[in-house]
């Protein structure tokens, strides 16, 4: 074997190797997701989130805010508190507490919602707020779960990917039409509805509130 031709074996060796390690990684990132497309849903009317309103986790006046003392602010790590904020609005919950993001974070603070990390703990919020929380993995609901949820009068929160730094996220889903699910997503300013395409379709985990009966 001349040395050219062994050069260009290794190089195509490290290329196979290079490439089923990506393999690997990509099929580890979405193992534990679910897809959702257009053909296993069902239609839902829904209100879009636009004619309620919109919570931006970035806005000046919180975006700063430490999350229960801890090294988290609802900037960096606020978009579930957010979304919890809007489905309250959406779904007129009997809640008696101010749903912008500053006013749920003091609350969600003082009840010991959240933990060392600033995730939220779910059976303190139902306590806290006097809701039914339902909380779904990947593996625990099927592709036409949104829908259905949506479909009940209930906006499912939903965690995602975000494609612009491959991070977790949580968005709410508001609407279902055409084929196409429609999401508010706290990070962005503008608040309009966006197409879950641009997470790929593809969600990890939906948590949902209801009245408690």
């Amino acid at each position: 074997m001349t040395e050219k031709s062994a050069n260009g074996f290794a190089g195509l060796f490290v290329l196979l190797i290079v490439t089923g390690i990506l393999g690997y990684l990509f099929f580890m990132r979405h193992e534990d997701s679910i897809s959702l497309s257009a053909p296993h849903a069902v239609q839902a009317e829904t209100t879009t989130f636009a004619e309620s309103g919109h919570f931006w986790q970035l806005d000046p006046m919180w975006r700063d805010m430490p999350m229960n003392g801890t090294d988290y602010t609802l900037g960096d790590s606020g978009c579930l508190v957010c979304c919890i904020g809007a489905v309250i609005e959406l779904q007129k919950l009997p809640v008696q507490v101010r749903t912008d993001p500053a006013s749920m974070n003091v609350f969600l603070g003082a009840h010991s919602v959240y933990d060392t990390e600033a995730n939220i703990r779910w059976a303190p919020l139902e306590e806290s707020l006097s809701v039914e929380a339902v909380c779904l993995d990947a593996g625990e609901f099927s592709p036409d779960e949104p829908a259905r949820i949506l479909a009940e009068g209930c906006y499912p929160i939903v965690r995602v990917i975000r494609p612009e730094t491959g991070t977790g996220h949580f968005v709410l889903i508001t609407d279902y039409r055409d084929g196409i699910y429609y999401c508010m997503d706290p990070a962005l300013k503008d608040g309009k509805d966006i197409p879950l395409s641009h997470y790929g379709n593809r969600i990890y985990a939906i948590r949902y509130l209801m009245e408690k009966s």
